[in-house]
């Protein structure tokens, strides 16, 4: 079973999200705009062994680069990606065994957002989070919605 947390305009701070990654259940970080089905959502939510895991869509203007399944490129309008190949949908899950390293990686996101080294629209939260995932060297498995 996962937990879930929803980012954008009302909540505009990671704090949920870095209290609910304590390495006990996965959890599914979703775009606050984001309305899909279950059933699109179940590769990434169903199997509580699956590795980190976002859900993207292919498009050559889109602001992920994938390479074998793994990204390896994230942006924002703040971080610059070039030669995409996918765009994020707003959702994904973090691991348990991904917990603690990307807990730290999404505190110094929002540490850095705090500090003004930039700020980001809070439609934008999800994509950070995998910006940070991404830095902070976490794996993250790129899955073709459905």
């Amino acid at each position: 079973m996962s937990v879930a947390v929803r980012l954008g305009a009302e909540t505009g701070r990671l704090d949920q999200l870095i209290a609910a990654l304590d390495g006990q259940a996965s959890v599914a970080v979703l775009a606050g705009d984001l309305v899909v089905p279950d059933r699109a959502l179940a590769p990434v939510t169903d199997d509580p062994f699956a590795a980190t895991t976002a859900l993207v869509a292919p498009d050559p203007h889109g602001d992920l680069v994938i390479r074998h399944h793994r990204i390896v490129s994230a942006g924002t309008s703040f971080h610059a990606v070039e030669g995409a190949t996918h765009r994020s949908v707003g959702a994904l899950v973090i691991a348990p065994a991904d917990a603690p390293p990307a807990r730290e990686a999404i505190a110094d996101l929002q540490a850095a957002m705090d500090h003004g080294a930039f700020s980001l629209s809070p439609e934008e939260l999800v994509e950070a989070v995998l910006v940070a995932l991404v830095r902070g060297q976490v794996p993250v498995r790129g899955v073709n919605i459905v």
